[in-house]
């Protein structure tokens, strides 16, 4: 039994394959399939809460809660929540200890871990784990020691749209489309265009262009609607309160948050025009009416932003809306009627929503890739589309779910396979004209796996060592992009400039970079697997594998 995991910003759903290729949405320890990406770290040193409870704390200990972790992937632990007011990081700091975003992921991970060995009635150890299109290397190499942390063997770190055209590919009929996934999740935002056909070995399927923005997602919706509210606050009784400080405060904006989301649900509702919220701070109460107009009028900014990225990865791909067959409204914001409408208008498209659900989709096609790795090639997935989100209504439907899950239509199919693309271009550090520059190697949105070799002149004579820094951005300056870590090549000290050096970069299909120099002079070589600087070492890892195993409450 291997098992799919949708790591979200906001919300985590997982999801089971067994060795027929039959999926199954797992529940978590509250009989919901959709679990909070949420972290509440207890006053017992060692002891963290996980999910819909942690998630509540924010009303009443909003200190000592995590939550959108995920945005912070891939930096270290001393440059995490940059502080715009401050202009300075805000560590995760407990227990006296200072925390990295792959630890806190860990959490989460290792409480999906515990929820689906508890369902499945037997161990899971191999798993295939999501990260939006757009994640670099540095972002995902930090998912996956994530995972290691929590004590899977990762089969693969795969991009979310990737995992959806999974998951439609497998229920989709069509021989031949072009698909445009629209993955708008809590916090982040993806779009992805990519092709489906069917093979001489089942269904293939190919990323074309990806991009998208981390901070860019349902949370943002938000604090467009938090921001409105202390401003009204402000207007009112002249209380800054985004600038108080003391309990009563953070109190006051934990609440404010949990109800700026629950009016946002409100009004994803088809019968719900309009919603209130109440603040209360020092004496002074506001309620707030805000219409389903106002609502989209306030969010408006955040909204068109995503046209912006629709846009480009059309002209990038040399398309427009014509060429795309079918498009896939994916995470949690897809619910959202306005975000649906606005889709509709940019695309002057149809929008279909609710082929595959939008919520579980991710975790379902991430389990079909680790059938996929496991040999399978043939899955059957449900025909109809439970309403998972809605489980925590009520028992009754929570049965129903169930239900539809043992005994609901399955459609069998065949998946030959799916090629990725690099989200970033890989670049090498060195020089042009005598000033520092980053040369692309490999440029953004080429499929993987692949490799390519270029003969580079040393440029100074007897040189100890040809240093061989790999960088990831769209820039020619190295200063303005992410450096991934570096080979060094001794050299004799008796070369001249114009000597050369066979450089070869190579990406294999999990996304990991090797990268390898060759003196064309001596013939000595290099290899190294290129790691991100301050990545976590094994030794750390082994230590967070064995802490975390002890780390969790259930309630």
């Amino acid at each position: 039994m291997v098992i799919g995991i949708d790591l979200g910003t906001t919300n985590c759903t997982v999801t089971s394959i067994d060795e027929n290729g039959r999926t199954c949405v797992i529940q978590n320890q509250h009989g919901e399939y959709i679990t909070p990406s949420a972290v509440y770290f207890t006053e017992e040193p060692g002891k963290v809460i996980v999910g819909k409870d942690a998630k509540e704390k924010s009303a009443t200990d909003p200190r000592n809660l995590v939550m959108f972790v995920k945005r912070e992937m891939g930096k270290t632990k001393d440059e995490v929540r940059f502080n715009k007011i401050e202009r300075a990081p805000v560590p995760y700091e407990y227990w006296g200890r200072r925390l990295s975003p792959e630890e806190i992921s860990a959490y989460i991970l290792g409480q999906l871990k515990k929820d689906a060995e508890l369902a499945l009635k037997q161990p899971v150890k191999d798993a295939v784990i999501t990260c939006p299109a757009y994640f670099g290397q540095k972002e995902k190499e930090a998912t996956r020691i994530a995972g290691e942390m929590a004590g899977f063997n990762v089969l693969e770190v795969i991009p979310e749209p990737t995992a959806a055209a999974f998951k439609y590919s497998a229920i989709s009929q069509k021989k031949t489309e072009t698909i445009f996934v629209f993955d708008l999740g809590g916090g982040t935002f993806d779009v992805t265009i990519l092709k489906i056909q069917d093979g001489p070995n089942g269904r293939e399927i190919n990323t074309l262009n990806t991009d998208g923005d981390r901070k860019l997602g349902g949370k943002d919706w938000d604090e467009n609607l938090f921001g409105y509210m202390l401003d009204r606050f402000n207007d009112k009784y002249h209380q800054m309160l985004d600038y108080e400080e003391g309990p009563e405060a953070d109190i006051t904006r934990g609440k404010l948050v949990l109800d700026c989301e629950r009016a946002k649900k409100d009004l994803y509702k088809g019968d719900v025009t309009e919603t209130s919220i109440t603040m209360e701070y020092k004496g002074g109460i506001l309620t707030e009416t805000i219409s389903r107009e106002k609502y989209e009028s306030i969010t408006s900014l955040s909204t068109n932003r995503c046209q912006i990225y629709c846009n480009n990865i059309l002209k990038d791909a040399g398309m427009t809306w014509d060429d795309i067959d079918t498009i896939l409204m994916v995470g949690s914001m897809s619910n959202c009627g306005a975000i649906q409408a606005a889709l509709r208008n940019w695309s002057g498209k149809e929008i279909q929503f609710g082929i595959i659900n939008p919520k579980t989709c991710v975790s379902e096609g991430a389990a079909i890739c680790a059938h996929l790795h496991n040999g399978g090639n043939t899955v059957q997935t449900l025909k109809e589309n439970p309403n998972y989100d809605k489980v925590e209504q009520g028992f009754c439907l929570a049965q129903d779910v169930q239900r539809i899950e043992d005994s609901g239509e399955r459609v069998t199919q065949k998946i030959a396979f799916a090629t990725n693309v690099i989200s970033g271009s890989i670049r090498l550090k060195g020089f042009r004209n005598g000033a520092p520059a980053a040369m692309v190697f490999i440029a953004k949105n080429t499929q993987y796996p692949t490799e390519r070799t270029l003969c580079i002149p040393l440029g100074k004579e007897d040189l100890p060592e040809a240093k061989l820094e790999i960088l990831e951005g769209e820039v020619d300056n190295p200063n303005n992009c992410i450096s991934l870590g570096e080979a060094c090549l001794p050299l004799s000290g008796h070369h001249l400039a114009t000597d050369k050096v066979e450089v070869t970069i190579m990406v294999d299909g999990n996304g990991i970079i090797q990268a390898r120099g060759k003196d064309l002079k001596t013939g000595q070589t290099v290899e190294a697997t290129i790691r991100r600087a301050g990545a976590i070492s094994q030794d750390e890892i082994a230590k967070a594998q064995e802490s975390i195993e002890n780390m969790f409450t259930l309630y």
